[in-house]
């Protein structure tokens, strides 16, 4: 074996390769272990390490990220709109690692109640609740509650793979949905990030299938639209599903990373429910129909693609 050689290999990332020499492996080696020292014996905030370990995973070179942004970046935005302070209650919160595509946070905040969501939203936005009063926000059962974080797909329209699939439906396939409160919060933060102000589904409607009204004889289920210049809340019941309706999956801390794209089994497997009514079945079937065209056009061009090779 030659003295002092250096061995060397490359380590890939998506842009950019990078010679790594024995020197830096042993320099990782060093800090491992000093950082394993650290943060068994106490020294280190664990939420900071794992945060950081997490964007070190990530790989995201491209610009400065920190977890800890974001929560301040909640902080300031609680601060700012509703004028009260999170900063205490947000400290300890666990934020979720990004997704492939799904890196929207969305925090909640014990210390305001849906209704007072609403009212800011009201100011702000004009909103209204189609046929119906604020209190029956009080009413409200919702999925989560005290202070929370969600990761959300960022855009505008929801995730139209749900389309036309009602509340029950996708209780029955497992997706988590937005709640009213998460939802009013989404929209709002992202009029204050933007200039000119803009808003969330402006040609959709988003189905907060996290929250649930019962009266006591049927349930039914907040959805968010934009409707007239102004943000809309309506109430539909859990066997509805329309055109340009659909959910927004939430991902949680402990979630398990899956694909979102709907799989046509799945859709299937739901036409044998017997949970689900004639009219969801139908709309189930709509769906079914769409990912079927969807894939025949995806064939095609990448037919015609081959054939003009």
């Amino acid at each position: 074996m030659i003295p002092n050689r250096k061995e060397e290999f490359v380590m890939t990332t998506k842009n950019k390769k990078f010679v790594v020499t024995d020197e830096h492996k042993l320099a990782l080696d060093r800090k491992r272990r000093e950082l394993e020292k650290r943060f068994h014996d106490g020294v280190l905030n664990p939420r900071h390490v794992l945060n950081g370990l997490q964007f070190l995973v990530e790989g995201n070179r491209t610009k400065t990220f920190s977890y800890d942004d974001i929560t301040a970046e909640w902080v300031q935005f609680y601060k700012k709109v509703f004028s009260i302070g999170v900063a205490r209650e947000l400290s300890d919160i666990q934020l979720p690692p990004k997704q492939k595509g799904i890196d929207r946070y969305i925090i909640s905040t014990s210390k305001i109640s849906t209704k007072d969501v609403f009212k800011k939203y009201q100011e702000l936005c004009k909103a209204k609740i189609f046929q119906s009063s604020a209190d029956i926000l009080d009413k409200l059962r919702n999925d989560r509650k005290g202070a929370y974080v969600i990761l959300v797909r960022d855009q505008v329209k929801p995730d139209m793979e749900y389309e036309r699939l009602s509340a029950r439906c996708l209780q029955i396939l497992n997706v988590p949905g937005m709640t009213l409160k998460e939802r009013m919060l989404a929209d709002i933060k992202y009029g204050k990030e933007t200039t000119p102000h803009r808003h969330l589904d402006i040609e959709t409607k988003t189905l907060c299938t996290g929250s649930i009204y019962d009266n006591g004889y049927e349930q039914f289920v907040p959805s968010v639209e934009w409707c007239a210049g102004n943000p809309l809340i309506r109430f539909y019941k859990v066997d509805e599903g329309w055109n340009d309706l659909s959910t927004r999956k939430v991902i949680m801390v402990n979630s398990e990373p899956d694909d979102f794209p709907i799989e046509e089994k799945t859709l299937e497997m739901l036409l044998e429910n017997e949970n689900i009514s004639k009219s969801e079945k139908g709309q189930v079937r709509t769906r079914l129909k769409k990912i079927q065209e969807a894939r025949f056009r995806e064939n095609w061009r990448k037919q015609k693609k081959s054939q003009q090779k």
